[in-house]
């Protein structure tokens, strides 16, 4: 977090929806309050349907519906103002495009490859276990032996952002996946369906100069 200065602190919080795949700004929000509880929070997103934007540790709210009007509001920001994006996908154009605007609060791009799905190290280096995961795209045999070992209800998700439920059922189905996978854009990975709840988590870090108090 940046250092107390003598204006007052606003920082805009981008990602603050709960639906269909939550963002931890609300969750921030709360944190820099206790911490800073006189600075300024503006809850940022795209659309006004945005669950996170009348949460009540929010001091006003801005609607972005574009991903130029995010850049504009980056480049605009004054010495007392700072940017910290919450979704997944801000976040890797950001650490690409802006990564020497000290008003944005965001990991660089050297961190930010470390997330992309499966994120088998980062995995490894906290120690927690990852569901099954094959990338996109795949041969037909290993699509099929994924399914077989793993049943035909996945996930499909995208390396940094986006996850999408499907039933993959019968040639037609498979054959379609197959097809999406090779032409899409972005890559992707099927991964193995785990019945249960959503968590969040998020974690900040602190940077504190060692040069003369």
């Amino acid at each position: 977090m940046p250092k107390r200065t003598r204006e007052k602190l606003r920082i805009h919080i981008y990602g603050v929806d709960s639906t269909p795949d939550p963002y931890p700004g609300v969750g921030i929000a709360r944190s820099l309050r206790l911490a800073f509880p006189g600075c300024e929070l503006v809850a940022v997103d795209r659309s006004a349907n945005s669950s996170g934007l009348c949460w009540p540790d929010f001091d006003s709210w801005l609607i972005l519906p574009t991903q130029s009007d995010l850049v504009k509001l980056c480049g605009s920001l004054g010495s007392n103002e700072y940017l910290l994006p919450c979704e997944d996908e801000a976040i890797y154009r950001f650490s690409v495009a802006m990564k020497n605007n000290r008003q944005l609060l965001s990991p660089p791009v050297t961190c930010v490859r470390f997330l992309r799905k499966p994120a088998r190290h980062l995995a490894k280096l906290l120690r927690v276990h990852i569901p099954s995961s094959l990338l996109l795209p795949a041969s037909r045999r290993g699509l099929e032996n994924f399914l077989e070992q793993n049943g035909s209800i996945v996930w499909r998700k995208g390396r940094i952002a986006g996850a999408q439920k499907v039933s993959v059922q019968g040639t037609d189905s498979l054959r379609n996946l197959i097809s999406r996978g090779s032409r899409h854009r972005q890559a992707e990975l099927l991964q193995v369906n785990i019945e249960g709840s959503l968590e969040v988590l998020a974690f900040a870090l602190r940077h504190r100069s060692r040069g003369p108090r």
